[in-house]
């Protein structure tokens, strides 16, 4: 799996995350430490990342990316039921 580690999440759980094999990278190390929030989301969903994080409000980002997300992927295309 490919994680991005948020600010407050240690670099050792980073090292231990590579040594287990997966491809991790901690926000301080790509110079992303004080990038909002929702621009994690979008280099996450960009890049297919995991975000490892105790930030608790990345619910409602996410919740927000998703319906953003929604809305650009269904605005071009129509369903079955809309072709009927």
């Amino acid at each position: 799996m490919r994680f991005l580690a948020d600010a407050g999440i240690s670099p050792k759980t980073v090292e231990f995350l590579i040594r287990l094999g997966h491809q991790a990278d901690h926000v301080r190390a790509l110079g992303l430490e004080r990038s909002p929030d929702r621009t994690l989301v979008e280099r996450a969903n960009a890049d297919s990342l995991v975000i490892v994080t105790f930030d608790l409000d990345f619910g409602d980002i996410l919740a927000w990316a998703c319906r953003t997300s929604q809305a650009r992927s269904s605005s071009g295309s129509r369903t079955n039921a809309q072709t009927r």
